[in-house]
């Protein structure tokens, strides 16, 4: 997870006396600094230059806080980005958020373990992504809309199904109910 600290240093003092507050971003071991707006004397910091003026304490605090709401939408991928990635999200001014179509990325998961060699895996993902496609009745469902309920009401669809018959089954192919469109018997 990305940390943000407010902080002033010495070398960047300018002519008039004055220091630029920047933002440090830290992901992985790696830093990057941010300017903000806020220009403090030396009045406004400890002798280690440290912030001590509350004024610019609770403006940088409100501006880390909007820093790290926008990296709490990117959720878990959070963990993957560069420092460079983080700093590209929380400075951009669309409010773009993160979404997933599970059933297109499940799809594609799929195909990368047929790709592996991984069939049975594959294709039990496959008829998973194809009974919650069926519950829902559309082929493209937000990682949003995920819920404990959906789940749950998902499994009471499953349970009340009616078992099928595997009249049409020949010898030697798939049950019905396993049978992927595209699928050679």
């Amino acid at each position: 997870m990305a940390t943000f600290k407010a902080e002033v240093y010495a070398h960047q003092k300018k002519a008039d006396g004055t220091y630029n507050i920047k933002i440090r971003v830290t992901q992985n071991m790696r830093k990057k600094y941010l300017s903000t707006p806020w220009y403090v004397t030396r009045g406004d910091l400890t002798r280690s230059l440290k912030l001590k003026n509350q004024k610019y304490i609770d403006l940088t605090d409100d501006l880390i806080k909007k820093y790290r709401s926008r990296c709490d939408r990117v959720g878990e991928a959070i963990k993957t980005m560069t420092v460079e990635q983080v700093v590209e999200i929380i400075t951009s001014d669309s409010q773009e958020v993160f979404d997933l179509d599970i059933v297109a990325y499940g799809r594609a998961y799929a195909t990368q373990l047929e790709k592996e060699g991984r069939i049975g895996t594959a294709r039990t993902y496959n008829v998973a992504i194809n009974s919650l496609v069926r519950y829902v009745e559309r082929e493209k469902i937000s990682v949003k809309e995920i819920t404990v309920k959906l789940i749950n009401d998902w499994i009471r669809w499953l349970q009340e199904l009616p078992a099928r018959k595997n009249r049409e089954r020949r010898k030697g192919a798939k049950p019905i109910s396993l049978r992927i469109e595209g699928d050679p018997q």
